[in-house]
C-alpha cells in the first residue's frame, strides 16, 4: 500500500488502514456502509463515471496528512498486558 497512489476497491483495508500510509480509497459500493471512514474515504455507487469523478478529487487533493481514526497507539503494550493477565491464572 505504500507504493500506490490511492487503493480502490471494497474492503476494510481501505476504510482502517489506508490513513497509517496517507493514502486516499475510492470505496466502491455498499459493503462499508455503516463503517466510521475518515474524509480520505470516497465512497461511490459501481459507475464508471462517478469513479472518474473520485480519481480527479483524488488527483487535485492536497496529501492526505491525518492520523487513522482506528489508531489509539499502544496496541503491543496492551496485548501484553492481556496475555500476562491469563499466565497468571
Amino acid at each position: 500500500m505504500s507504493y500506490c497512489a490511492f487503493l480502490l476497491g471494497n474492503t476494510s483495508s481501505g476504510i482502517i488502514e489506508a490513513a497509517s500510509f496517507g493514502k486516499y480509497v475510492i470505496n466502491l459500493g455498499e459493503r462499508q456502509l455503516g463503517r466510521a471512514a475518515d474524509r480520505n474515504v470516497f465512497t461511490v455507487k459501481i459507475d464508471s463515471k462517478l469513479i472518474i469523478e473520485a480519481v480527479n478529487k483524488i488527483e487535485n487533493a492536497m496529501p492526505y496528512t491525518s492520523q487513522s481514526i482506528y489508531y489509539n497507539g499502544g496496541a503491543a503494550t496492551k496485548i501484553i498486558n492481556v496475555l500476562k493477565g491469563y499466565l497468571k491464572q
